[in-house]
């Protein structure tokens, strides 16, 4: 069985959100390398962040 679910701090969801609207739906890897971006969401990928498509 996998790790249990966590729930998305709101530094986090700040974090994705901002990071969709600077570089646009699907661009996960972009996000996380941005350093603006990847202080917060560190130890998430980008599997974790798809999460803000839908």
């Amino acid at each position: 069985m996998g790790a249990p679910k966590q729930n998305w701090t709101s530094e986090e969801e700040a974090a994705s959100k901002a990071g969709v609207v600077k570089h646009g739906v699907g661009k996960w890897c972009t996000v996380l390398k941005n350093p603006e971006f990847n202080r917060v969401l560190y130890i998430c990928s980008n599997v974790n962040l798809k999460v803000f498509e839908n």
